[in-house]
C-alpha cells in the first residue's frame, strides 16, 4: 500500500522535475502549430513562376495554396525580397510584414523601385483564419529587362529593301458560276474558272491572293500555287490565303486557273487578285467579267506539278463574263477587311448543268467531257444579296475578318 507520505512526496519531485523544463513562448507556440492549416504550393510573378525580362515597374505576385483540412481561409500575408535567396530571412530589398488580407492572387509588389537587368529573389508564408502561419514558401524569383525607353541603347535595324504592304483585293469582286442565285442558294459543287493575264516585262514580284467559298485549289500558268479545303475550316472565305507566285511567271501572258468548291447547298463565291510588280511599276487583276467559268472539269494543262512545259492557251469556248457590282476591299494584313460595294444588281443566267454528287466523296463527280465545251461566263454575285446569306452560312462584305453586305 501507498502512504500518503509517500504519494506527496512523489507529487513533490514530480512537480520539481517540470518546473525545470523551457516553457514555450506564444510566437513558439504559433510557429508549433504551423503546418496544421494552410500552405503555399506554388508560386508565380505575372502569371509566371520564373518570368524573364519583365518590364513591370511594380509585378504583381501570385501564390496556390493547399491545406489538408477542409473550408481553409488565407487570413494575412507575409511577402519577402531579396537579392539573393540567403538574403530572404533579413531581406535587403522589400518586407511587406505581416498584411492583413485574403489576398493571394496579383499582389503588387509594393516595395523600392527595381533596378533594370536585375533578379529578385522572393518567398510568402500565410495565416489561415485561426491565426496559424504556414511555412515559407520555396524561394522563387524574376528578373527584370529594361523597364523604360531611355534605357535602350539598340538601334531598330532592318535588311536593305523596301518595306513592302500586302496585296489589296480593292476593286475584286466576288463571282460565281451563273446558276441559281450564288450568293443564296448556289449547289454543292466544285466550278472552274479561269483568265489570262499579260506580263509585258520582266516580273520583279508577284502576289496572288485568293478567298473562296467555301474551298479552293489555284494554278499559275498549269503549276498548284495554293489550296484550301472545303470543310473544316471556319468562315474561310473570310480569310485570304497570299501566296508568292513570282518564280511561276514570265515574259508575255500568265493563265491563272481556279478550281473552287462549294461544300454545301447555300452562298458561294470567288474573290481574287493578282498583284505583278514588273519595272514598269504595280499592276492589279481582279476577278471580275473578264474571268470565264465551267461545270465541267476542264483538261489539265500542259504544266503541271513536275513539269515546265508551256501551258496551252485558254480553251475558245470560254466566254467573258458579265459585269455587276461585288465586293470593296481595303488593304489590311492579314488578311484583307472588305465592306459591301454599291451598285445595281446583275441579272444571273439560267441555271446551267450541275455535277453529280459522288456517294463515296464529299467532293461533286465531274460530268462527261462533251460538257468540258458549255463554258458560261461568270457571274457576280450582288452586294444586296449578301445581305440575306442563311444564318447557317458566313454572311461576307466581300471578304475579310467580318465581311458585311
Amino acid at each position: 500500500m501507498i502512504s500518503r507520505r509517500h504519494l506527496l512526496a512523489t507529487t513533490a519531485a514530480t512537480g520539481t522535475a517540470l518546473t525545470g523544463l523551457p516553457a514555450l513562448t506564444p510566437s513558439a507556440a504559433a510557429e508549433d502549430r504551423s503546418g496544421a492549416g494552410l500552405r503555399v504550393r506554388s508560386t508565380t510573378v505575372e502569371y509566371a513562376p520564373h518570368p524573364l525580362g519583365l518590364d513591370t515597374a511594380r509585378p504583381r505576385l501570385s501564390w496556390i495554396l493547399d491545406s489538408d483540412a477542409r473550408d481553409q481561409l488565407q487570413s494575412a500575408y507575409h511577402i519577402r525580397v531579396a537579392t539573393s535567396p540567403d538574403r530572404l530571412g533579413e531581406p535587403d530589398v522589400w518586407d511587406s510584414g505581416r498584411t492583413a488580407s485574403r489576398q493571394s492572387v496579383l499582389v503588387p509588389y509594393d516595395g523600392p523601385a527595381l533596378h533594370p537587368r536585375t533578379r529578385y529573389h522572393w518567398s510568402v508564408r500565410v495565416w489561415d483564419g485561426q491565426g496559424r502561419p504556414s511555412p515559407w514558401s520555396a524561394p522563387a524569383w524574376w528578373e527584370t529587362g529594361l523597364l523604360n525607353s531611355g534605357q535602350w541603347q539598340a538601334r531598330w535595324i532592318a535588311a536593305p529593301a523596301a518595306l513592302t504592304t500586302p496585296p489589296s483585293l480593292e476593286g475584286a469582286s466576288w463571282i460565281w458560276f451563273p446558276e441559281g442565285d450564288p450568293a443564296t442558294e448556289a449547289p454543292a459543287a466544285t466550278r472552274w474558272f479561269r483568265t489570262s493575264v499579260p506580263t509585258p516585262g520582266t516580273v520583279r514580284r508577284a502576289r496572288l491572293v485568293v478567298a473562296a467559298d467555301d474551298g479552293f485549289t489555284a494554278q499559275v500558268n498549269g503549276t498548284e500555287v495554293a489550296a484550301r479545303e472545303a470543310v473544316g475550316v471556319l468562315k474561310a472565305w473570310s480569310h485570304p490565303v497570299t501566296v508568292d507566285v513570282t518564280e511561276f511567271l514570265d515574259r508575255g501572258t500568265a493563265t491563272l486557273a481556279v478550281a473552287a468548291t462549294n461544300a454545301e447547298k447555300g452562298p458561294a463565291g470567288l474573290l481574287a487578285t493578282l498583284e505583278l510588280t514588273t519595272e514598269d511599276g504595280t499592276t492589279h487583276h481582279h476577278t471580275d467579267a473578264t474571268w470565264r467559268t465551267t461545270a465541267a472539269e476542264p483538261p489539265p494543262p500542259g504544266r503541271t506539278r513536275t513539269t515546265t512545259t508551256a501551258a496551252g492557251p485558254p480553251p475558245r469556248s470560254w466566254r467573258p463574263g458579265a459585269a455587276g457590282p461585288g465586293a470593296k476591299c481595303s488593304p489590311s494584313s492579314p488578311p484583307p477587311s472588305c465592306a459591301a460595294r454599291s451598285g445595281s444588281p446583275s441579272p444571273w443566267r439560267a441555271p446551267g448543268s450541275t455535277p453529280r454528287r459522288s456517294a463515296s466523296t464529299k467532293r461533286t463527280s465531274t460530268v462527261s467531257a462533251s460538257a468540258a465545251t458549255s463554258w458560261r461566263p461568270a457571274g457576280p454575285t450582288t452586294a444586296s444579296a449578301w445581305r440575306t446569306r442563311p444564318t447557317t452560312s458566313p454572311t461576307p462584305s466581300a471578304v475579310g475578318p467580318t465581311p458585311s453586305g
